[in-house]
């Protein structure tokens, strides 16, 4: 029989209200995980470049590597053929370029080929790099990934080498006319990074807009010169603080003004190297924009930003050799 107050409440045996719902037994606590030290942490995996390897993104193959140097000495190559292109259309109003693509030399093709054949690992860091917006970003987007800043390295070389040539003949026909050799090989430094740059702007100008005016044609003409010289500023610069600029190197311009060791080298190499490229890629990009109907400063950060990371990698890669004095 239940027991039940004065009040008609129910009362345990020993007189205590009893609560309507029965009580729920205490939960047990789970015990808590210490967390982890940083020792314990997970390190993160990185591809033989010190890349970030993405979780999705198994490390890339020995045939892909091989696919994607390849592919860096391809569009390389096709640089050289704009180049070189542009200036016969500086030359012809800009009816070079698109006669070779109607015979099938199509340079913007081949670049799409080589570019479907990238591994994905290579694409993934191209987009990154491409999706990094303004100066600060890109920078970090290129040191995230020196693969993609090696790559771009590559791709570079067969102009610069063509430009020394160029830089080469220059020279010689300024010390033919009488210049010391110093001058003659800043002169040519300057004047092959000018013409290949004037060519291949002018060759992009004809790819993105089917035509070459006057008025493009002398922006062309206008960037490969600020190009060369900033060139051969930078050459001059790197020549009196002990420093053969790469592109002095490859016009045969090897001496300098004093001695330096070897951490100074490559130290003051990639400086000033960083700053020339940065400088030269700005106003290229200044220059296309305006000769392909765009605003003028329209990717003109992410432009300075890798020509000024690029530039450091080359620079303090040049410093690495011991010029004469």
């Amino acid at each position: 029989m239940a027991l039940v107050s004065a009040f008609g409440d129910p009362i345990s045996e020993f007189g205590d209200p009893l609560d309507d719902e029965p009580q729920q037994p205490a939960q047990a606590q789970q015990p808590v995980q210490p967390a982890a030290s940083p020792a314990q942490q997970p390190v993160k995996p990185v591809s033989a470049f010190g890349d970030d390897l993405h979780d999705d993104q198994p490390s890339r193959t020995f045939g892909q590597w091989v696919t994607d140097v390849g592919g860096s000495v391809g569009r390389g190559a096709y640089n050289l053929f704009d180049a070189a292109a542009g200036l016969g259309d500086i030359a012809s109003g800009g009816a070079v370029t698109p006669w070779l693509a109607n015979h099938g030399m199509d340079s913007q093709k081949a670049r799409a080929v080589l570019d479907a054949e990238m591994s994905p690992q290579a694409r993934a860091q191209q987009q990154e790099v491409a999706d990094a917006k303004g100066f600060g970003p890109t920078v970090k987007a290129i040191a995230q990934n020196p693969a993609y800043a090696a790559g771009q390295v590559i791709e570079s070389i067969p102009t610069m080498v063509a430009g020394g040539v160029a830089g080469k003949g220059v020279a010689l026909g300024a010390r033919a006319l009488g210049a010391a050799p110093a001058l003659a090989g800043t002169l040519g430094a300057g004047a092959g990074e000018g013409i290949a740059t004037a060519g291949q702007q002018a060759a992009q100008t004809v790819q993105q807009t089917g035509d070459l005016t006057p008025g493009q044609t002398g922006l062309a003409l206008l960037s490969g010169g600020l190009t060369g010289l900033l060139g051969a500023a930078g050459a001059r610069i790197g020549r009196s603080m002990g420093i053969a600029d790469i592109d002095a190197q490859m016009a045969g311009a090897n001496g300098v003004d004093m001695a330096k060791g070897l951490v100074n080298r490559v130290l003051t190499g990639s400086g000033i190297e960083s700053l020339e490229e940065l400088s030269q890629s700005a106003q290229q990009q200044v220059l296309t924009n305006l000769a392909t109907n765009r605003p003028a400063l329209e990717g003109v950060d992410k432009q300075a930003a890798m020509g000024g990371v690029l530039g450091g990698v080359m620079g303090g890669a040049a410093g690495l050799r011991l010029p004469p004095l």
